[in-house]
């Protein structure tokens, strides 16, 4: 961060729920502001390290602060990291065109006891993280049988799998979507795709780049 910018922080928890009554601590005074609340606003006040703690019911983590003197940052300077998760590694990070309250890209990773997809916006916030596969199983039970967080910041459930699909999202993703949700994708090289699910039908285009160019969530009961 440079001087005199403003960050947001949250802590979610092993799937990217928000948490509440979260208390936060800063292990140097003076080099950050925090607004304490469960998800902070975080002002850069002068250059320096520092370690922001999030305590919570479930443990705590920590997230590292770095501020930079200057009117500009480094090039090549990472703005942020979404950070490891024990037991698992990234293997893909899809980029998705930006939305209002949506996800800037997905990162799907692969850990011990499955395939999972975490959805972070343009800053770095976690909307949602949902576990895709099991190893060796298919989609896991809690998959099939919870909806997919919708991506927005507010993390409400999404009532259609259009609500969790973004123009630039690619069909790998979609898929894995899909399986979480219990739905059956259509083959690859149809380039129309409809889900049906929920009182609503959702209709989406797919590109030359094996990506969604064009959706459309239409209600088909009251």
């Amino acid at each position: 961060m440079l001087i005199g910018e403003t960050r947001s922080f949250r802590a979610v928890d092993e799937n990217g729920h928000f948490l509440h009554h979260v208390e936060w601590t800063v292990s140097q005074s003076g080099i950050i502001q925090v607004s304490m609340a469960d998800e902070v606003e975080v002002t850069a006040v002068q250059a320096g390290k520092v370690i922001l703690t999030a305590h919570t019911a479930k443990g705590a983590a920590d997230a590292e602060v770095q501020v930079e003197g200057g009117k500009t940052l480094p090039p090549g300077t990472v703005l942020w990291s979404g950070g490891e998760i024990p037991g698992c590694r990234v293997v893909n990070i899809t980029q998705a065109v930006p939305t209002a309250n949506g996800p800037d890209l997905y990162e799907q990773s692969q850990c011990a006891d499955g395939t999972y997809i975490r959805a972070f916006t343009a800053q770095g916030v976690v909307l949602w993280r949902r576990k895709i596969e099991s190893s060796g199983h298919g989609p896991s039970e809690a998959a099939k049988s919870a909806p997919l967080p919708a991506a927005s910041s507010l993390n409400t459930r999404a009532g259609s799998i259009c609500d969790s699909i973004s123009i630039g999202m690619k069909v790998e993703v979609v898929r894995g979507l899909a399986k979480a949700r219990n739905l059956v994708a259509p083959e690859a090289e149809q380039k129309v795709w409809v889900f049906e699910e929920a009182g609503a039908e959702c209709r989406l285009w797919l590109g030359a780049n094996s990506d969604v160019v064009k959706k459309r969530k239409t209600l088909v009961t009251e």
